[in-house]
Parts: structure tokens; sequence; C-alpha cells
């Protein structure tokens, strides 16, 4: 459920002396804005944790700590971290305020392999995409031209060239 925060205010007296007076309740945790996570997505590859937490009645209590779905943790607004092998991850940040209230948002990511991209010059169009799977990126689009060296049915050319390392799915067009 959805905590508020929430105020009342009023006056007393004995209709000479007024005052006013009011009352807080601090019953939500702190806001936890701008959360980003970049980098590489990649076994080995680094990626960087960052929120902004605030807390419009109370105080922060601690800084954010972070716990990345593979047992490791670490503490404060920003944060490294690298994951040892593709999965699927959950990451938790975590604020709590002075009064004790907490909040914690959750994101799921996904660590693949990298394409690394296939040779595939010379090889039969079925035989090229199953090697482009292989890499762990996808066939791109696929142009036909003739050829006077390379046999019909044939991959006369490709893009990007073999050995390059993209992300997870790149395209490879034939």
């Amino acid at each position: 459920g959805v905590t508020f925060n929430g105020a009342a205010i009023w006056q007393t007296g004995n209709g000479v002396i007024w005052s006013v007076q009011a009352a807080g309740l601090d019953a939500a945790g702190p806001v936890l804005a701008r959360l980003r996570i970049s980098g590489q997505r990649t076994p080995g590859g680094r990626l960087t944790f960052a929120v902004s937490p605030f807390d419009v009645w109370s105080a922060l209590r601690g800084q954010p700590r972070w716990t990345f779905g593979d047992g490791a943790t670490a503490t404060g607004r920003r944060a490294a971290h690298a994951y040892g092998s593709s999965g699927r991850y959950t990451v938790r940040v975590r604020q709590a305020d002075a009064l004790g209230n907490v909040t914690t948002v959750t994101r799921r990511i996904v660590i693949a392999p990298p394409c690394v991209v296939p040779s595939v010059l010379g090889k039969t169009l079925a035989a090229a995409k199953a090697a482009i799977r292989r890499g762990h990126c996808r066939t791109g689009k696929v142009t036909r031209r003739r050829s006077a060296v390379v046999r019909k049915g044939r991959v006369l050319a490709q893009s990007p060239a073999s050995g390059r390392r993209l992300a997870n799915g790149a395209r490879v067009n034939l």
C-alpha cells in the first residue's frame, strides 16, 4: 500500500489570547529519485548504479543500501558492480529516514554475453545464421547479390566485420 505524510493545523484560545498549533505525521519513507543503472550489461562489465534520495519531513538515516541479486551489496548514492555470469538479477536500493520509515525500489536487469561477430564469409545463409546466433548476435538485413567468384547461396560480405564485440543481440548484416 501507499503511505502518506500529513499535517493538522488548529487554533486554541480563551477568547482573549489565541494561538495556532500544528502537528505533522511523517508516515512515508524517503523518495528515491533519479534511479539510474548504466554501463555494460555483460558478464564482467562494470555497471554504475545511482539514486538521489530525499525526504520532505525528516532527515535521512545513513546512506542508500544496494543489493545486486548475486549476493553482493554496496552503500552510497552511487555504487559500481560487475556481475560474474549471465542471468536475470533483481537490484534493490533501500533508504530509511530518521524516524525509521523505509523505502525500497526494485529493478530487474538482464546480464547477457556480448555479441562476438563471427566470420561467415563463404558460408551458406543457413550456416551463417546459425553461427551468428551462437555468437549471441542476430541476423540483420540480408541483401542478395550476384558474384562471379562466390558460389550461389553463399555469403559475399558482412557488416560489421568478424571479431567485433558488441552488445548482446547486435545485428550482423549479410
